[in-house]
């Protein structure tokens, strides 16, 4: 039987990675709620075997809450992320926590620490599953529908009009309302090529680093991480996918956003993309036929 855990935090987007992440590692049942009510009535009807308390959640006494959640399982285990990346926190002393994760964190740590915690319990213990649901070392889940690509199964290749970075930005200035993202950047061999939003130049070129290590160790997946910028109001989540070889789209959004709608809209502007460059060389054709027809 799987072991299940409970994510508690007033994030939507950060609880279904989180869930997403765990499940796929095949040892957990992973269940994100968003408030404490949510979280005692599950504790009450079944066994939890482990909780991962954002301490961001606002409204509740988190000691009460997490003596109320031991009611229901003595043995039960507390990951708790702390406030203002600071661990351990004075704070949350009296919550008798087992380990502590700072934003941002690698989703791979997040599971080396609920596997240590569960699997050295003997009653939480569970064989180890193959390699199959390894998580990315990036912080992502993998995401095999839009993967950077490999030797075998090389990137659809760029848009030629990518190169005209006017075009581009004008792409994403007219597609950018509709994300729902704080900004929304294009990278071109690991430089800023294009960008609309609130994100700073600099801050970009801070995330460009990320992303370049992201794939320069070997992962074959999209990015998906949570970050801080204050210029988009705190906690935000990273999306990154490879367009070609050469270019990185990547979106941020605010933590509130659900993961679905996240991977959803980064498909969209993606797919937008490709049918503005369509669209772009019927244009251009067109023009030259004009041209040819009225010498």
């Amino acid at each position: 039987m799987k072991s299940l855990v409970l994510v508690i935090t007033p994030a939507t987007g950060f609880g279904e990675l989180i869930q997403q992440s765990l499940d796929a590692s095949g040892l957990y049942q992973t269940t994100p709620v968003s408030n404490g009510e949510h979280a005692l009535y599950i504790a009450g009807r079944e066994k939890v075997n482990l909780v991962i308390l954002d301490s961001d959640l606002e409204g509740y006494n988190l000691k009460e809450l997490v003596d109320q959640l031991r009611r229901h399982s003595e043995r039960l285990k507390l990951v708790v992320i702390p406030p203002d990346m600071q661990q351990p926190h004075p704070d949350l002393d009296q919550l008798g926590v087992d380990a502590y994760l700072s934003k941002p964190f690698y989703l791979p740590d997040l599971l080396d620490t609920v596997n240590i915690l569960l699997q050295s319990d003997p009653e939480h213990a569970q064989p180890a599953e193959s390699d199959s649901h390894a998580i990315s070392s990036s912080g992502g889940p993998p995401i095999a529908a839009s993967s950077p690509g490999s030797a075998d199964h090389p990137r659809e290749p760029a848009p030629d009009w990518f190169q005209d970075v006017e075009q581009v930005e004008g792409e994403l200035m007219a597609n950018y309302p509709a994300t729902q993202a704080c900004g929304v950047f294009l990278l071109r061999y690991d430089q800023l090529w294009a960008s609309v939003g609130k994100i700073s130049e600099s801050e970009i070129q801070n995330l460009a680093s990320l992303l370049t290590s992201h794939w320069a160790h070997g992962s074959d997946t999209d990015l998906a991480r949570f970050i801080h910028l204050a210029e988009c109001g705190g906690d935000c989540m990273l999306y990154a996918t490879h367009i070609g070889e050469e270019y990185v789209l990547a979106l941020v959004f605010e933590a509130e956003k659900p993961f679905s709608l996240i991977r959803k809209q980064t498909a969209r502007l993606v797919h937008n993309l490709r049918h503005s460059a369509n669209l772009f060389f019927e244009l251009e054709t067109l023009e030259a036929v004009s041209s040819e027809v009225k010498v």
